[in-house]
C-alpha cells in the first residue's frame, strides 16, 4: 500500500490591497489563512515607530484593515502572529511602504529658455498619489496664457508661448488625489522674442581698402532697420540683442558692413563702426559711445541726442513686457512727462514700465493690463 504524506498547509497572507506600496489615505487590507490551527488567535504588530497599527486593525477571523495617515510615511514591517491552545505558533511578515506625495517634472523640451511660438512640453511623475488630478498656474505679471487646460489628466503639459508671454514664468503644477493627498512643483521657463530672420543679400559689394570710405550699399536684405530707431546703449565687442541688430542693419544700409546682421557685436561689426566713425570725423575706437550714438541717431532719423519726446509723435505698435526700441523709449518719455514714470530704462519695456502704463490706464478709465493695445495707444496719442 503506497501512502503519500503531503506537507501540511502553511499559514499565509493573501489578497493584499492595494499592494506593497500605498499612498497616504488608501485602505490597506489583507487576509490571513491559518490551516492546521485550532481556534487560532491572530495578533498584529508593527516595527514602525510610532505606528497607528493596533490589535484593533485585525479581526478574529484574520481580516486586516488599516488607513495610513501622513505621519506614517515610510517602511512598515508588519508581523502577524498565529497561535492556538495546543501551543502551535506561526509568524508571518508583510512589508508595506507608505509613500509621501511628491511630483517631479520629466522630459522638458526644448529647455527652460524658449522663443515665442515654440512648443513647450513635459510630463509629470507622481508618487504617493492615487489617480491624481492636475492643475497648472503661472504668476507671470500682467497675466499669462497658461491655464489648467495646458495639462492633461495624464500629466502631460503642453504650451505654446505668445508674444505677450515674453519674460520669466514661474509655472506651478499642483496635484490632488482621491484621498485628499496633494503635492506641487514649480518650474521657471524664460520666453524670449523670436529671432529676427534675415535673408542673405542678393548682391554684396566688395569693400574698399580706403579706411572710412563706405562701400556700395547692400541690397536684398529683409527686416531692415525701422525708421526712427533710437540708439540708447553703449555697445562694444561682446554685446548682443536688438540694439546690436539695429546697428548692424543701419551699417549695412550705409554700406559699411557686408556681413549678415545677427545681433552679435563681433570684430566685423567693430570694423564697420570704425569706418562709420571715420566718415563722421570721430575717433575710430570701434565701439559705440555717446558721440557715435548721436551720429547714428541723426543718420537713422531717430530722436537724435536729445531725450525729449517729439510733440507730434504717434504710437503705432502693440507694446508688452520685454519689448524694446524707439517706440518703447517714446512711451517711457511720455509717461515720465505725464508724471507716471520716474526713471527711464532706455527703450526697454520692464516692470517699471508696466506699472506706469497701468497708472496711466487707470487715469483714463481703461482696463489696467500694463500693456499697450489699441485703446491705450489712442489715449496716448490724444494726450
Amino acid at each position: 500500500q503506497d501512502i503519500t504524506v503531503s506537507p501540511a498547509p502553511k499559514p499565509e497572507i493573501i489578497s493584499l490591497i492595494p499592494g506593497t506600496t500605498t499612498p497616504v489615505g488608501a485602505t490597506v487590507s489583507f487576509s490571513v489563512t491559518a490551516p492546521g490551527f485550532t481556534s487560532p488567535t491572530i495578533t498584529v504588530r508593527d516595527t514602525y515607530s510610532p505606528t497607528t497599527i493596533t490589535s484593533a486593525n485585525m479581526t478574529a477571523a484574520g481580516a486586516f484593515s488599516w488607513v495610513p495617515i501622513r505621519s506614517q510615511t515610510g517602511v512598515h514591517n508588519i508581523n502577524v502572529v498565529i497561535s492556538d491552545s495546543t501551543g502551535a505558533i506561526s509568524v508571518l511578515n508583510q512589508i508595506i511602504t507608505v509613500q509621501d506625495p511628491a511630483l517631479a517634472i520629466d522630459g522638458l523640451t526644448p529647455g527652460d529658455t524658449v522663443t515665442v511660438g515654440t512648443l513647450v512640453k513635459f510630463n509629470m511623475n507622481s508618487v504617493g498619489l492615487a489617480t491624481p488630478t492636475y492643475t497648472a498656474s503661472d504668476n507671470y505679471p500682467g497675466g499669462s496664457s497658461i491655464t489648467t487646460d495646458n495639462i492633461s489628466a495624464s500629466g502631460l503639459f503642453v504650451w505654446t508661448p505668445k508674444s505677450g508671454d515674453i519674460g520669466l514664468h514661474n509655472i506651478a503644477i499642483n496635484a490632488t488625489d482621491i484621498y485628499g493627498n496633494y503635492a506641487s512643483v514649480r518650474k521657471d521657463i524664460k520666453v524670449v522674442p523670436a529671432a529676427v530672420i534675415v535673408v542673405p543679400p542678393t548682391t554684396l559689394a566688395t569693400p574698399t581698402a580706403v579706411v572710412g570710405a563706405p562701400v556700395a550699399p547692400v541690397t536684398g536684405l529683409i527686416a531692415q532697420q525701422a525708421p526712427g530707431y533710437y540708439f540708447a546703449k553703449s555697445l562694444a565687442i561682446g554685446s548682443s540683442g536688438a540694439d546690436v541688430l539695429a546697428l548692424q542693419q543701419l551699417l549695412v544700409r550705409l554700406g559699411f558692413l557686408t556681413a549678415i546682421p545677427n545681433g552679435n557685436f563681433g570684430p566685423m561689426t567693430a570694423a564697420a563702426v570704425r569706418k562709420f566713425q571715420a566718415s563722421k570725423g570721430l575717433e575710430q575706437v570701434g565701439s559705440v559711445g555717446p558721440g557715435t550714438r548721436a551720429k547714428l541717431n541723426a543718420v537713422a532719423g531717430g530722436v537724435g541726442a536729445t531725450t525729449t519726446t517729439g510733440a507730434n509723435y504717434r504710437f503705432t505698435l502693440p507694446l508688452v513686457l520685454g519689448a524694446s526700441g524707439n517706440e518703447v523709449l517714446q512711451l517711457e518719455l511720455k509717461l515720465a512727462k505725464l508724471g507716471f514714470l520716474t526713471r527711464v530704462a532706455g527703450s526697454i519695456y520692464n516692470a517699471d514700465t508696466v506699472a506706469a502704463v497701468k497708472a496711466f490706464q487707470a487715469s483714463k478709465g481703461l482696463e489696467q493690463v500694463g500693456s499697450v493695445g489699441p485703446s491705450t495707444r489712442a489715449a496716448l496719442n490724444a494726450n
